[in-house]
C-alpha cells in the first residue's frame, strides 16, 4: 500500500495539497483512504446532544454514525505507529486502500523511508526546515510564495518545487514518483 505523508503547517494550504494528491490517486483508479489529524480531542467527539454523541459519551468505544451512501466511525484509541493508523483507516472495507494520505502525521511517518512525502509551507526557507527532518523519499514541495528552483532533502535529493496554484501538478508528480519507486503499480 502507498503511503504518503503531506507535511507542513496545519492550515488551508496543507489540506489544499492532500486533496489534490488524493484527486491525482482516484482519478487514475486507485482506492484512497485520508486521514487528517485533528487539533484537538474535541474536534472528533460528537456534539454531546445528538445521539452519536450520547453513544460516545456512555462509554461506548466505538460509534458508527450510518448513511445510505456515507458511513463515519469514531473509534477511541490512541494511535503508536503508524500500522495502527493504516488498520484503522481500512478497517470495514472489503477490500483494502491502494493508497493512504496522511495529512499533519510527521511523527508516525515523516522519519519512514516506506511513505512518499510532500511538503507544503509558505516559502522556500519554511519548506528547507521542513525537509531536513523528513527521511527521503520526497516527491514535491509546494510553497505558498513560489522558490526559484529546487530545494534539497536531507539526504542531498533535489526536491521539486510548486507554487500554491501548482497544486495540482504536484499531485501528480507523487503519482508519477510512486510508480518510478514501484511503491505503487
Amino acid at each position: 500500500m502507498l503511503v504518503v505523508l503531506v507535511s507542513g503547517p496545519r492550515g488551508p494550504e496543507r489540506a489544499r495539497v492532500a486533496g489534490e494528491v488524493v484527486r491525482a490517486l482516484s482519478s487514475r483508479g486507485y482506492r484512497v483512504g485520508a486521514a487528517a489529524r485533528a487539533p484537538s480531542e474535541s474536534a472528533v467527539r460528537e456534539r454531546p446532544e445528538t445521539e452519536a454523541g450520547l453513544l460516545e459519551n456512555s462509554g461506548a468505544s466505538l460509534v458508527a454514525l450510518v448513511g445510505r451512501r456515507r458511513s463515519r466511525v469514531t473509534v477511541v484509541t490512541s494511535l503508536r505507529s503508524l500500522e495502527d493508523l493504516l488498520r484503522l483507516l481500512g478497517a470495514g472495507q472489503r477490500v483494502p486502500p491502494d493508497a493512504v494520505v496522511l495529512s499533519g502525521f510527521d511523527r508516525l511517518a515523516g522519519n519512514r523511508e516506506d511513505v512518499l512525502k510532500v511538503v507544503v509551507a509558505h516559502g522556500p526557507r519554511e519548506a528547507q526546515a521542513i525537509l531536513r527532518g523528513l527521511a527521503d523519499p520526497v516527491a514535491a514541495a509546494v510553497c505558498v510564495t513560489r522558490a526559484e528552483g529546487p530545494l534539497m532533502s536531507r539526504s542531498g535529493e533535489e526536491v521539486p518545487v510548486f507554487s500554491l496554484e501548482e497544486a495540482d501538478r504536484a499531485g501528480g508528480l507523487v503519482v508519477e514518483t510512486a510508480k518510478r519507486l514501484k511503491l505503487i503499480h
